[in-house]
């Protein structure tokens, strides 16, 4: 793909996370590996602010992981959103490793249902020695160049 025609993006949000200990599985997704824990986070961006819980589902080899990332976003204005997101990890150091991954939301509040059909990706890192992640949502830009 070159510049000339791949898409531009724009951010959708940051989150932070932070894995909780024993804490119940957010959602089930078959045929995703195993459950490898559950988590609390927080979301901040131009349109999209509030509570993120989540469970991360993996398959793991000895160079990477397959993610499948699953849960709901609450707004800050009462809105609930589901994600599904899948993706991959490699190791970068011995405790961080870099995440990428394609996310796909479900919504029903008509506030919010423009972001179902918005193809997301959201990058960024895991560290093992805090149990915490930080990722960068992003999504392209509609075609008439300004942000959705």
């Amino acid at each position: 793909m070159t510049a000339s025609n791949s898409r531009r993006m724009y951010r959708l949000f940051d989150a932070e996370l932070s894995y909780q200990n024993g804490m119940p599985p957010v959602t089930r997704v078959e045929h995703a590996g195993e459950l490898v824990g559950s988590a609390t986070g927080q979301i901040d961006g131009p349109r999209l602010r509030g509570t993120l819980r989540w469970s991360n589902f993996e398959r793991s080899w000895s160079d990477h992981c397959q993610l499948t990332v699953a849960g709901t976003i609450e707004t800050d204005d009462g809105a609930i959103i589901q994600f599904d997101s899948r993706g991959f990890a490699l190791p970068h150091s011995a405790s961080v490793w870099k995440v990428a991954s394609a996310v796909h939301f479900v919504v029903d509040d008509p506030r919010y249902r423009w972001l179902q059909a918005t193809p997301a990706i959201w990058e960024g890192e895991y560290d093992a020695t805090t149990a915490t992640a930080q990722y960068r949502a992003y999504a392209p830009l509609p075609s008439g160049g300004d942000e959705a």
